[in-house]
């Protein structure tokens, strides 16, 4: 059974979702949201939890996706989205393919002070 979220204005950053994750296994997707021009953004299970757990929000997510500061290669066809916002760097690894992007985790970098 899946669960509507968002902020009712049926805009881009609205969403189905899974909360048993299609049988559970933590491979599965646990959110659909329609992005602009056809492009899908999914989450896993594990970047739902982590995003939930470090104060990341969906929103925050979109930003570093569509504007990043800096977009680079991470690891094993992955790639690391980075975004200044407020006073802190949210990173998010994720990997696109053609119209399709799915987060793999995210978080808040430290500080190097």
């Amino acid at each position: 059974m899946l669960d509507w979220i968002g902020n009712g204005g049926g805009g881009s950053r609205d969403a189905w979702v899974d909360p048993g994750g299609a049988g559970s296994s933590g491979s599965c997707l646990a959110v659909l949201a329609v992005l602009g021009e056809g492009m899908r953004l999914d989450f896993t299970n594990n970047a739902l939890a982590r995003m939930l757990d470090r104060g990341i929000d969906h929103n925050d997510i979109r930003a570093a996706l569509d504007t990043p500061d800096h977009l680079g290669p991470s690891f094993e066809k992955r790639w690391r989205a980075r975004k200044m916002i407020g006073a802190r760097t949210l990173e998010v690894v994720f990997w696109r393919h053609r119209a399709h992007t799915q987060v793999v985790t995210a978080y808040w970098q430290e500080s190097s002070s």
